[in-house]
């Protein structure tokens, strides 16, 4: 088996593991349909052991999911030849340094929570949007995707999550006053809790990264509407850099001046009287 798993077999996985346990399958339930043992189907949502596409259709049927179509495709993906549910990988062709694949099935954004809420470890960088988990119903209807966590709700595994933003991320938005000065309110409630949010000036031109910690390995996520899947490239060294170069002392300052720019410009743009 390949040192390091394709990146869409540790989503395929995920996904599979995030349905069943949303629906309280049990791990035995899951492995009896497909007739192999529980060690085996714990190695399959890890990503450490292949899933045939027909049986990724079976499962999405007991658990309630769309995502069969999606999920079997990415299993393609990752393997040129037939795959044998529970087989190990093959260690040809090297997946690691596999063409990355864009998930632009619909549904995608949901596939991608799904990871998110699987690993072990999340660090998001952006220097265009707003990451997922931390946007407000308006922001997400803007982009037409869902957020990663409930609107309003406290992010799940905050702990886990690092996020690193251009300060442009926040002031931007100019023409919807009324949804930036929501979105950027929401970041200051959020810092209370204690998610580490960093804002930034001078971000490199590296568009919106996700760097998923898996149980098997990492997933490179580039791009949010809709996301590319991919092995670690430079851009993981750039996220390191990015992290280790942010820190918190000014970010709530610059949060609260680009709060104040979208009240103003809200307050400007509003129907006289209302």
């Amino acid at each position: 088996m390949s040192e390091h798993p394709h990146p869409v077999v540790l989503v395929v996985g995920a996904n599979l593991r995030d349905a069943r346990e949303r629906r309280y399958i049990l791990l035995e339930q899951a492995a009896e349909l497909l007739d192999v043992t529980p060690e085996t189907f714990c190695a399959i949502e890890a990503g450490r052991r292949a899933i045939a596409p027909a049986d990724i259709h079976r499962l999405c049927a007991l658990y309630g999911s769309h995502d069969g179509q999606a999920l079997a495709r990415m299993t393609a993906v990752a393997c040129s030849g037939p795959v044998r549910t529970g087989q190990a990988w093959p260690a040809e062709p090297d997946r690691s340094s596999a063409v990355p694949f864009r998930d632009d099935f619909e549904g995608h954004g949901r596939r991608l929570n799904a990871v998110v809420r699987q690993a072990g470890r999340v660090r998001w960088l952006s220097t265009v949007l707003v990451p997922p988990p931390l946007q407000t119903p308006e922001y997400s209807d803007i982009l037409k995707q869902p957020p990663a966590a409930l609107p309003g709700a406290p992010l799940p595994h905050a702990p886990h999550q690092t996020f690193v933003l251009e300060e442009s991320v926040l002031i931007g938005g100019d023409h919807v006053p009324a949804v930036m000065e929501g979105q950027v309110a929401h970041l200051a409630d959020l810092r209370v809790p204690g998610a580490t949010i960093h804002i930034v000036h001078g971000l490199f031109e590296s568009g919106s990264i996700a760097e998923l910690t898996m149980t098997a390995g990492t997933v490179l996520v580039k791009g949010w509407e809709p996301p590319t899947y991919q092995a670690g490239t430079a851009l993981s060294l750039h996220l390191d850099a990015a992290v280790a170069a942010a820190t918190s002392a000014g970010s709530g300052r610059l949060i609260d001046r680009a709060l104040a720019q979208h009240r103003e410009r809200f307050a400007a743009t509003a129907p006289e009287g209302s």
